[in-house]
């Protein structure tokens, strides 16, 4: 939930609204309550939400682990049903957050290595 609450200050733009977040988040953890199973592609979002939300969590240190097994994750469950092949709206936020995962990632290093730079 992280990224959801620091999405304002953080990221551009949401490529998942909180409540749509909410039904997969509750198809991941409460499988019994919902008729159809988990699709690859809601579970690459599931992934991929999680991964920016440790990425950009201020209370973890760059790069964290953490947000690099669910980015991890996310592309893995991305590459069960292609988005080429099986066209979803989920697929296409899945793949969203992956480029904005990438980008933050490509920033956070860039910052970490002007911090080293400047305490030399």
């Amino acid at each position: 939930m992280s990224y959801l609450l620091t999405r304002t200050f953080v990221v551009r733009y949401a490529p998942i609204s909180e409540p749509d977040f909410e039904i997969i988040f509750r198809q991941v953890y409460d499988m019994d309550a919902y008729q159809e199973p988990l699709s690859a592609h809601n579970l690459a979002v599931f992934c991929m939400v999680i991964a920016l939300g440790a990425l950009v969590d201020l209370g973890k240190p760059a790069h964290s682990p953490e947000a690099m097994q669910y980015y991890h994750l996310g592309r893995a469950a991305l590459a069960i049903d292609s988005v080429l092949d099986e066209q979803s709206i989920s697929g296409i936020q899945a793949l969203v957050g992956l480029i904005e995962a990438n980008s933050r990632n490509i920033m956070l290093t860039f910052v970490s290595s002007m911090d080293m730079a400047l305490a030399t």
